[in-house]
C-alpha cells in the first residue's frame, strides 16, 4: 500500500459471512500494490494476478434505475469472481476489503443501498442471502414508518379509525385485523402476530398494505434489495403474503427460488 489510509475513512462491517469482511467508505482514490480495482462504471476486468476489489465512485446523485443496473451489474462481477477462483479483497488496517465506495456522505441513501447490495452478493448460501435481504427490507419499512409516523397512532388508533365510523371493537391496532378470517356476522379478529410492541410476524406484505389515508406508497419496484435479488414469484409472494409470519415466506421464497428472474 503506498498511500496512508486517513483517520477520518470509514470502514463497514459486513454481515452473515464466515470471514470477517468490511467495505471502505473514502472520500478520494487511494493507490494499493497488487490490486486491480474493478470499476463498476467501466467494462469488467478481472485479473487472475492481482487482488481484485470492487471499486464504486459517483453514485450520491444517481437515480434509482441507475443505482438497480449498479445492483445487477456487481451481481454479476461477483458471479465471475466466485467462477473464476481469483483472489478477491485485501487487507487494509488489518480489515479484509472487497470494496472501495468512494462518497463524500456515507448517509447518502444511494451509498447506504449499495453498501447492502454487496453485503448481499457475496453471501454464498442463499437462504442467508434470502433471510438478509428480507430483514433489511422489512427494517427500512419499519424505520420510515416510524420516523415519518405515517399512520399518525394516539392512544393506539390511526388516523384512519380515527376519522371513520367503525365499530367500537376494532378501532384499535390499525390495520392488524386479519381479513383473511372473517367470523361470525363478518367479525374480522385481530392478527395473532400483533404482540404488545408491534407485530411479531415480520410480514413486509402487511407493511407495503396502506390504506388511502396514507399518502406515501411503498412498492417493490422502489426497494432495490426485494427488486434487483428476487424474481417475479417471490416478488409476488413477497407482496400478497399477508399475516403471515417470515418463517413461512422464507420457505414459499426458497422454493420458487429457481424461477428466472
Amino acid at each position: 500500500m503506498k498511500d496512508v489510509i486517513k483517520l477520518d475513512d470509514i470502514f463497514v462491517k459486513l454481515d452473515k459471512l464466515r470471514e470477517e469482511t468490511y467495505i471502505l467508505i473514502d472520500d478520494q482514490k487511494n493507490t494499493y500494490d497488487n490490486v486491480n480495482f474493478i470499476n463498476i462504471n467501466e467494462e469488467i476486468h478481472i485479473d487472475k494476478d492481482k487482488i481484485n476489489m470492487l471499486y464504486i465512485e459517483n453514485i450520491q446523485k444517481l437515480e434509482l434505475f441507475e443505482v438497480k443496473k449498479i445492483v445487477r451489474k456487481i451481481s454479476k462481477i461477483i458471479n465471475k469472481i466466485d467462477k473464476s477462483n481469483v483472489k478477491f479483497g485485501t487487507k487494509i488496517e488489518d480489515k479484509k476489503i472487497v470494496c472501495i465506495i468512494i462518497a463524500e456522505n456515507k448517509d447518502n441513501h444511494n451509498v447506504k443501498d449499495l453498501i447492502k447490495a454487496v453485503n448481499a452478493c457475496i453471501i454464498k448460501d442463499k437462504y442467508n442471502r434470502y433471510d438478509y435481504l428480507y430483514d433489511e427490507a422489512c427494517n427500512y419499512l419499519d424505520n420510515e414508518f416510524s420516523k415519518n409516523n405515517y399512520c399518525d397512532f394516539k392512544d393506539d388508533i390511526c388516523i384512519a379509525k380515527r376519522n371513520l365510523p367503525t365499530r367500537p371493537e376494532g378501532k384499535k391496532m390499525g390495520c392488524c385485523y386479519n381479513f383473511t378470517k372473517i367470523g361470525v356476522f363478518g367479525k374480522r379478529p385481530r392478527c395473532e402476530y400483533l404482540g404488545d410492541k408491534g407485530c411479531t410476524a415480520k410480514c413486509i406484505g402487511c407493511k407495503l398494505m396502506t390504506c388511502d389515508y396514507i399518502k406515501v406508497k411503498f412498492k417493490i419496484k422502489d426497494i432495490i434489495l426485494l427488486d434487483c435479488f428476487f424474481n417475479v414469484v417471490q416478488k409476488l409472494i413477497i407482496k400478497m403474503r399477508c399475516f403471515t409470519p417470515k418463517k413461512q415466506i422464507m420457505k414459499e421464497l426458497m422454493f420458487w427460488s429457481f424461477f428466472r428472474k
